[in-house]
């Protein structure tokens, strides 16, 4: 992991990878992982980053790993816009893949009540090109004194059904 700031501009770059050298005559073979190999820059003053990489997250609808691109974007201080694409991934000993592609947009909002941040989301992922989940949904975070809820509501607009409800 590498960080970098100055007053105005900071940049990260996270690399965590390894190699299994397989010695034994009839097992998987040799297997590269990547967990994370991201580059990631941001600007205090207009409120902007970007990360382009292998990356994580469990927010904007997007569920793990994927490589691809996060762009954010905070116009005010309790708001923070965010458009994030690429191709998911299932593994991290996965290669670079075209398959599963994604685009979302998301918001994260935490102006209303102290300690609660609202995250509604649209999202629209594809297999191989044909469609497979355009969902519209929203996380719920609130950090109280020793006390935390989590929530997550994904309902896909194709089959008219929810994906995922979690508190």
């Amino acid at each position: 992991s590498l960080r970098g700031s100055g007053d105005r501009i900071a940049v990260q770059a996270r690399l965590n990878a390894g190699y299994l050298y397989d010695m034994s005559k009839d097992g998987p073979g040799n297997r590269t992982r990547v967990g994370y190999a991201y580059a990631e820059v941001s600007d205090r003053v207009f409120g902007l980053s970007g990360r382009l990489g292998r990356q994580s997250t469990h927010d904007g609808g997007v569920l793990g790993s994927f490589d691809g691109l996060s762009l954010g974007w905070r116009p005010v201080e309790d708001l923070r816009l965010g458009l994030t694409s690429g191709s998911l991934v299932d593994s991290t000993y996965d290669a670079l893949s075209s398959d599963r592609q994604f685009v979302g947009l998301s918001a994260n909002w935490s102006g209303a009540v102290e300690g609660l941040e609202i995250g509604p989301y649209l999202i629209d992922q594809t297999y191989q090109g044909v469609p497979d989940r355009r969902a519209v949904g929203a996380n719920l975070r609130w950090f109280g004194q020793g006390e935390t809820l989590v929530g997550l509501l994904d309902y896909d607009v194709d089959f008219g059904a929810v994906n995922m409800a979690m508190l």
